[in-house]
């Protein structure tokens, strides 16, 4: 066997490196761009085609009513716990739906399951089958929402705490 020479060598990293860049044209950066929306979660946009803005932007007063932020960083929490619970909940929805997607296809006509049709939940779940491939990748994407959501809580139950604080001297020195 032959060695091959250090020129050849990096000829060849430096050819599959310039194929790894990624895409170059207007199209493939728009294709590539909604890459993280095919199962919406690790979009960096909170809701993906087919969500209600109106569920969610109740969903945020809700929680927003609950957790009485105050200034602009405590709101930014809130909004963070917002999109948590939401992806929480899509994820959930995608668990589900795969279940439901892989049993229609144990029971194509219907035997066995209570519905002869599966509803839209069957095409979710094909959708994440071909996006993200299985359970085990769902629930590490779960978990990691979950930790960022329990942060985020966290802080502001912090920084409510610490302003409590901060306010209570004042009140009682005015009493």
């Amino acid at each position: 066997m032959m060695a091959r020479s250090i020129p050849e060598d990096s000829g060849a990293i430096r050819s599959r490196v310039v194929k790894q860049t990624g895409p170059r044209t207007g199209r493939g950066k728009a294709a590539s761009s909604r890459n993280a929306r095919k199962h919406g979660l690790r979009s960096k946009d909170v809701l993906i085609p087919g969500e209600s803005p109106e569920e969610f932007e109740d969903l945020l007063q809700e929680l927003a009513g609950d957790l009485r932020p105050v200034g602009a960083v405590e709101e930014g929490l809130v909004e963070l716990i917002t999109s948590s619970m939401w992806r929480l909940r899509r994820a959930r929805r995608i668990e589900t739906s795969i279940y439901m997607f892989r049993y229609s296809q144990l029971y194509p006509d219907g035997e066995g399951s209570q519905e002869a049709h599966v509803t839209e939940e069957k095409a979710l779940g094909f959708e994440y089958v071909g996006a993200a491939g299985n359970i085990e990748t769902l629930l590490r994407y779960e978990t990691t929402i979950q930790r960022s959501m329990f942060r985020a809580l966290d802080r502001l139950k912090d920084m409510q705490s610490a302003r409590v604080t901060d306010l209570e001297p004042i009140e009682v020195l005015q009493k």
